[in-house]
């Protein structure tokens, strides 16, 4: 007599399949030996594992994925835990069951077992609950091993002699970076896949109507498998016609100008999938799509556009909040076509109130009031060179201004009021090297005003000045998501200079330097590092008007510097802080006057900023237990400094936390809290004891305050 286990082995093997009757009497039998005969229809699901005879060979998170039933989750388990919370119900149903273990089978006899052997009978059936804790037990069996991989044509000879002599070398290229060998365990996803990268290399490589096919000898006795894939690459192809359909407004040469290929050009999938991209960009279609017709296969390709132009003109309006900054409105109206061309016309709009902001290091938030019109011109002699003109108007509130100097006075004014007025035109080049990957020079000018509100004890300034600044940057490297990348690195250079065109009043050279890198680890886990340097150097009328340091003359350059220096500090920089808080501060008093003349006196830090800044960032960012995949957390250190010359390690400021984040349509939701493991005395000191502590309105030092080591982040995306 055969052994239980080697006599299921047999049936399987010979193809026969129990029908739902037998399926049924396999439970009861099961159910005797468990005892799950008491199961009713109320009973539910507790828990689901899998035991494996032997070593395992796919982690339970995915054997959970090739099932039905599903176990509480960890969310489930905490309402149980609260009063008035039902957790959702997970009923377990014995019919499902079954069907689960032969969803089982199939998966590992698709992964190269044969002979799985997967049973439920030491599962465990809590009667006080009425909840059943499923244990499946699996014995894979022996794998399916690779006994040959070849490539052939369809006359059976290697494939390799139906390609031309310059394709070759790729050929044999791509035959080495297919990772399957003899001796590996065979399954049916890597046959698929070694299809598709078969089919997708000859349509890359100009055999535009290649097909391939393959097909899988196996020895059930002997445990072994031959693959073999019979391609057929047809000949080499060139564009011929290009035929567009669905426009309405956008002529045919505006589309064909994007594309990046040309009739006589030789066939390539990849660039017809790069044409899709590069439709998209324009803004101007809701659906582009590329294909090859059908057509007789010989040396020509006839390609087929068809586009579905979106609305020419939208509206859209968008607000956001983050503890720095407040409340924050944008709205633009957009017409997509502007006068032809796929030229984009925006007027937009920009409020960012400080309503409900809590500014760390008890600084004032800023107030900003933006309109702007803008022209984007997509195709400038290159459909890789864009450009786009932007004249605009600006009103601030600038908590550095707002203080009155760097004495230490008191300034006053209406809460709300402006404190520098600007206007001027941007104009930018943008070069796009490869997807989300340029070269941006810019250039703007722009006169502003700008001054300190009335201090009873230090003169007002009031600055009157133009502004011409040119700055290049580029944004380079590769990463999987551009814009939410978990693997590879970018780095980002940049340069801008003040002083050289149409008479600035500022002059100065200012370099940037942030490079960042993704490395996934295993499961959902990513480290994410990031270091950022910067340098700026004065030059010129500049340098000598700031080197006069505190006089009306300096402090009026040093105003219009502000803008201009580095500061560390935020959600999205060194965590900890608030924004620009981290390095040299000076307490000052501000008296606001509000709607009724009443006055308020408040205290806040004025942050000094600097010439240089480093700054390193490194995260963990990991899967929130229990939840889906919207849900993740994150352990990070932060650390970085300013300074007028060039910071040291040994200066940095290091803040360390940890943070939850949730995946929605607009991005990340992120809410980080943070503590200050590294900092200056006056990081926990309140600002309004520092003041008169140093002006000799009090005789106690100022303390320090624990609570202030805690900072919370509330922000939108990833921090870098």
């Amino acid at each position: 007599m055969l052994h239980s286990r080697s006599a299921r082995r047999f049936c399987r093997a010979a193809g026969r399949l129990a029908a739902p009757a037998v399926l049924l009497a396999s439970l009861s039998t099961a159910a005797a030996q468990a005892p799950l005969y008491l199961v009713d229809e109320a009973t539910t699901v507790r828990g689901i594992t899998f035991r494996y005879e032997g070593d395992e060979v796919f982690p339970e998170k995915t054997l959970k994925t090739q099932i039905a039933l599903t176990e509480p989750t960890f969310f489930d388990r905490i309402k149980r835990a609260l009063p008035l919370l039902e957790p959702t119900p997970r009923p377990f149903n014995p019919v499902e069951l079954q069907k689960d273990v032969v969803r089982l089978r199939l998966y590992f006899r698709k992964n190269g077992f044969l002979y799985p052997d997967i049973d439920y009978a030491t599962s465990e059936l809590d009667t006080t609950s009425n909840a059943i804790n499923i244990i499946y037990t699996i014995d894979p069996g022996p794998p399916l091993i690779l006994q040959d991989v070849n490539f052939v044509g369809p006359d059976s000879n290697y494939a390799y002699f139906h390609f031309d002599e310059t394709r070759r070398p790729g050929w044999e290229k791509q035959r080495e970076a297919i990772t399957v060998r003899a001796g590996d365990r065979y399954t049916e996803f890597d046959r698929l896949r070694i299809q598709d990268m078969a089919i997708t290399w000859m349509k890359n490589a100009g055999y535009a109507f290649a097909n391939a096919s393959s097909e899988v000898d196996i020895d059930s006795v002997a445990n072994t498998a031959d693959l073999r894939f019979r391609i057929d690459p047809g000949p080499v192809a060139r564009y011929d016609s290009i035929l567009v359909e669905g426009n309405r407004s956008v002529e045919d040469n505006v589309i064909l100008r994007e594309l990046p290929f040309k009739p006589g050009q030789v066939f390539s999938q990849k660039k017809l999938t790069a044409a899709q991209r590069e439709l998209f960009s324009l803004s101007l279609f809701r659906v582009a799509l590329t294909s090859v017709p059908e057509q007789p296969r010989d040396s020509t390709v006839n390609v087929l556009l068809r586009v579905r132009e979106s609305q020419l003109r939208y509206v859209t309006a968008q607000t956001g909040y983050a503890r720095d900054i407040g409340v924050r409105a944008e709205g633009e109206w957009t017409h997509r076509n502007f006068f032809g061309a796929a030229r984009t016309f925006t007027a937009s709009s920009v409020l960012q109130s400080g309503l409900l902001a809590v500014p760390g290091g008890q600084s004032l938030p800023e107030r900003l009031v933006r309109g702007a019109v803008s022209v984007r011109q997509p195709y400038i002699f290159s459909r890789r060179l864009s450009g786009t003109v932007s004249p605009f108007v600006q009103l601030q509130r600038d908590p550095q201004l707002f203080a009155a100097s760097s004495t230490g006075g008191a300034a006053s004014g209406k809460s709300g009021a402006f404190n520098t007025r600007e206007m001027g035109v941007n104009s930018a080049l943008l070069f796009e090297l490869y997807p989300f990957r340029t070269v941006t020079l810019q250039h703007t000018f722009s006169r502003a005003l700008q001054f300190t509100p009335p201090d009873p004890d230090a003169e007002r300034l009031r600055d009157v000045y133009n502004r011409s600044v040119l700055s290049a940057g580029a944004t380079l490297g590769k990463v999987g998501d551009f814009l939410n990348p978990d693997r590879g690195y970018l780095v980002r250079p940049g340069v801008e200079t003040g002083g050289f065109i149409l008479g600035s009043d500022i002059a100065y050279t200012k370099g940037t330097l942030e490079g960042s890198l993704y490395q996934p680890l295993m499961g959902r886990f990513t480290f994410a590092t990031r270091l950022s340097l910067g340098r700026l150097q004065p030059t010129g009328k500049s340098k000598r008007a700031l080197d006069e340091g505190d006089t009306p003359r300096g402090r009026l350059f040093e105003n219009r510097f502000d803008p201009i220096m580095f500061y560390v500090g935020g959600a999205n920089d060194v965590r900890g802080w608030g924004s620009r808080m981290i390095g040299p501060k000076i307490p000052q008093r501000i008296v606001t006057k509000g709607p009724g003349g009443a006055e308020r006196t408040s205290y806040v830090y004025e942050a000094v900023g600097g010439r240089s800044k480093a700054v390193l960032n490194l995260e963990l960012r990991m899967p929130f237990p229990g939840l889906g995949p919207a849900w993740s957390t994150a352990a990070f250190l932060d650390g970085g400094m300013v300074a007028q010359e060039l910071p040291t390690i040994g200066d940095f400021r290091w803040g360390s936390g940890g943070g939850i984040r949730y995946k929605t349509i607009v991005g990340y939701i992120r809410l980080d809290l943070a503590y200050k493991l590294r900092y200056d005395p006056t990081d926990l000191q309140d600002a309004q004891a520092v003041y008169e502590y140093r002006n000799g309105l009090s005789d106690e030092e100022p303390a320090s305050l624990g609570r202030r080591r805690f900072a919370l982040h509330l922000s939108i995306g990833q921090a870098f």
